[in-house]
């Protein structure tokens, strides 16, 4: 069966018409693995997991709304909006970068039709847009000075402006029309603008410098550090291989070993296609797993004091031991 090329999992777990489950499977893999002949090994048998995180949240504005977490740029043949929400209040929003197409409309492009993600730093070329649904300025007491009210399509997800009633719109028909309002964003002297987000929510009112709206996109490295994190937890902490060292004595006596127990360091080995890209998540790696690990601490605290309320500077004092 895997005589030529690779077979997915499932597959050869279909070919033998549900007599053996899947856990029985993965045993016959490792006994497989384990099978040896005057130590060479039988057969050498690898799994190649693919493993990807969350690419974003992207959900359809027609009358039949449907919600989805793979990128795309459809669902059913109807334009899918990626979708956030303020980390103060949770209003929704409707995330994307207008853009001319080639037929001079301009129109909302989503994740998968731009990288609108691939950056690192706060630029203007990569700002982006962020609109409010109009259910949610109707329900919310929204500051409308900062709000711009376009239409946009739910069909093809050309865009205009709401007030401009010269505008080219698309031909798709008017029960794909949708209101939605524009977050323009506004700023103090001397106050940094994020290109990236916007700096305040106008349903709540909350700032945050590094943006209030958070997506599901948890981006290449976080996603990456984050499987690394998995992996690397998962690779045997504090096994020892024994080594053996025999003294040589012209002496007849009995034979005594010194043993030497040596822990075994973990390792991780990772690749990317940019320089760039590669030294960025090697200290986001690194700082990310400082990060995990005094989460990890700061929750066995809680658990040893069975969850009871404990002072801010005493836990500190434990973590500090």
């Amino acid at each position: 069966m895997l005589c030529k090329k690779s077979l997915n999992f499932r597959v050869i777990l279909d070919n033998y018409d549900n007599s053996l489950t899947s856990e029985d499977l993965i045993a016959l893999i490792d006994l497989i693995n384990m099978a040896e002949k005057d130590g060479i090994g039988l057969f050498d048998l690898k799994y190649h997991s693919f493993v990807r995180p969350l690419s974003g949240a992207y959900i359809t504005l027609d009358d039949n709304q449907k919600l989805t977490l793979l990128k795309t740029n459809e669902i059913d043949g109807i334009k899918a909006f990626e979708i956030g929400n303020c980390r103060f209040c949770n209003s929704p929003y409707i995330i994307g970068k207008i853009q001319t197409g080639e037929d001079g409309l301009q129109y909302l492009y989503q994740n998968k039709e731009v990288d609108i993600y691939e950056n690192y730093g706060n630029n203007e070329f990569v700002k982006l847009d962020y609109f409010l649904l109009e259910n949610v300025i109707n329900e919310e007491e929204v500051d409308e000075k900062v709000l711009e009210e376009h239409i946009v399509c739910a069909k093809c997800g050309c865009i205009s402006a709401g007030q401009n009633l010269n505008a080219r719109r698309c031909k798709c028909g008017d029960q794909y029309k949708k209101i939605v309002y524009r977050v323009v964003q506004t700023k103090a002297q001397e106050e940094e603008t994020a290109f990236n987000n916007i700096n305040q929510c106008p349903c709540c009112g909350n700032k945050h410098l590094g943006g209030v709206v958070r997506v599901l996109n948890l981006g290449k490295d976080e996603g990456t550090a984050l499987i690394g994190q998995i992996l690397y937890e998962a690779i045997d902490e504090g096994e020892e291989e024994k080594q053996r060292s025999q003294k040589l004595s012209l002496r007849a006596r009995k034979q005594k070993n010194n043993e030497k127990k040596e822990k075994r360091a973990k390792q991780f080995l990772a690749f990317s296609d940019s320089r760039q890209q590669a030294s960025f998540a090697a200290a986001f790696f690194d700082s990310n797993h400082t990060r995990m690990l005094r989460k990890r601490l700061i929750w066995q605290i809680i658990q040893d004091h069975n969850y009871s309320d404990i002072q801010v500077d005493l836990l500190a004092s434990y973590l500090t031991e």
